[in-house]
């Protein structure tokens, strides 16, 4: 999975930003996987020691490709038992 930040804001605290999140998030079996393109509004809530901003979503503006749409708690406790 791969982060792309626009900071349209500038990456000041507090300020607009969108992520988009690509490639294989989750695989959990054959069929039972998240991957595609999803893409978020997102607000710089704090800054790493190395001075790079860190996001919060707070909406999903838009998303294709494969996703799991049912419940995944049963898959995910199978998968780490």
């Amino acid at each position: 999975m791969v982060l792309i930040t626009d900071y349209t804001g500038g990456g000041a605290v507090g300020t607009p930003a969108v992520g988009r999140l690509t490639g294989l998030q989750l695989m959990l079996g054959p069929g039972v996987m998240f991957t595609g393109r999803q893409v978020f509004d997102a607000v710089v809530i704090d800054h790493s020691p190395e001075g790079i901003p860190i996001i919060e979503f707070t909406n999903l503006i838009s998303q294709s490709g494969n996703f799991f749409s049912g419940d995944t708690a049963p898959l995910v406790c199978a998968a780490l038992s």
